[in-house]
């Protein structure tokens, strides 16, 4: 696999209870969005908080396809990892997975595309809204100055 760059996002197809309700809220084949925190970790929102998990045993055999915005400093790593270290004490939000159309409404309580979107606009003042790249808009990739770095289709 590629070298992995803080700020990389990965999508995932996993084999969860929430599988089903995930394909379905964000129309997507892709059911999970993480973030690279650092080479060998990611900052992710799991059933319950966040978490750090390792790159390899997460998603080693694992269909994944790798996202990269163009033109990130040295200085926005930085501050991703900072913003993403502030951010450990939110939460998953159960309501929304149960009712999928229900708008974010409750503070600290976010889904892991959400929770991406908000540590981007923490530390850069933009989000990137990975629900669309989870539905594979290539002109919204294009539009935010983002590039598919590995997809597990084109091995």
């Amino acid at each position: 696999m590629i070298p992995l760059q803080t700020g990389d996002i990965i999508l995932t197809h996993t084999h969860s209870w929430s599988d089903l309700l995930s394909m379905l809220r964000f129309r997507s084949w892709w059911t999970h969005a993480a973030m690279v925190y650092d080479p060998k970790k990611t900052v992710e929102m799991t059933n319950k908080n966040v978490r750090h998990l390792t790159i390899e045993k997460r998603y080693a055999n694992k269909k994944i396809r790798v996202i990269r915005l163009r033109n990130l400093t040295i200085v926005d790593r930085v501050r991703l990892r900072v913003a993403a270290r502030t951010l450990y004490h939110t939460k998953f939000d159960r309501l929304r997975l149960i009712l999928p159309l229900l708008p974010q409404m409750r503070y600290n309580y976010y889904w892991c595309t959400s929770f991406i979107d908000l540590v981007y606009k923490k530390a850069l003042g933009r989000t990137i809204n990975v629900k669309w790249m989870m539905q594979s808009k290539k002109d919204y990739l294009e539009a935010i100055q983002a590039d598919i770095i590995y997809d597990y289709r084109n091995k």
